[in-house]
């Protein structure tokens, strides 16, 4: 017996995070880092800033009442930094 856990949490009962918190996490990906983070559906877009002085710009995905940004990172480029914007270009968040 065990080892059953049953079904996850139900998606429209988990709540998105605030308009003003965004916390891209990274996680290694072969050679490369993967960048994510759970955003408020308020955000219509995400600047992430790299340290080789380029910016990637990231629309969201929606899933399920829930949106999303993902992007990779070049071997030795790393995050230095985000910005999250609501549809009419004003700031909601930021990282450092």
């Amino acid at each position: 017996m065990g080892g059953a856990t049953g079904y996850g949490p139900d998606c429209h009962s988990v709540t998105p995070p605030a308009a003003t918190a965004l916390s891209l996490r990274s996680y290694p990906f072969g050679e490369q880092v993967l960048l994510l983070a759970e955003v408020n559906t308020a955000v219509d877009h995400v600047d992430v800033m790299k340290s080789d002085g380029n910016t990637v710009h990231l629309d969201p995905v929606r899933i399920g009442g829930h949106s999303f940004v993902v992007t990779f990172l070049a071997p030795g480029v790393q995050s230095s930094g985000a910005k999250a914007y609501d549809a009419s270009g004003h700031q909601l968040a930021k990282t450092p």
